[in-house]
């Protein structure tokens, strides 16, 4: 779904928001989440986003950082940049 369908575009996306997309509960896709890939599902969903916004920032040299931010996920540029720092 993160790769296909780009879900992690949703600022609003849920982690039972993607548990219901999944037929699951929140619990398993946590537990799915850390024990894959070593993060927490805010974590997860923001290093998507940072690669999504770092191919923006690289094929349109012209956008806003504000307009990456909000194309990339992200609620605001804060946002953005605090999950670069994280």
């Amino acid at each position: 779904m993160f790769d296909k369908d780009l879900i992690y575009l949703d600022k609003d996306l849920t982690i039972w928001e993607l548990a219901s997309k999944l037929g699951t509960n929140r619990t398993y896709v946590s537990q799915i989440i850390n024990n894959e890939h070593g993060q927490n599902f805010s974590a997860f969903v923001n290093s998507y986003r940072i690669s999504h916004a770092e191919n923006l920032l690289e094929s349109n040299p012209k956008l806003s950082p504000a307009e990456i931010a909000e194309m990339s996920g992200f609620g605001c540029l804060k946002s953005w940049k605090r999950a670069k720092k994280g």
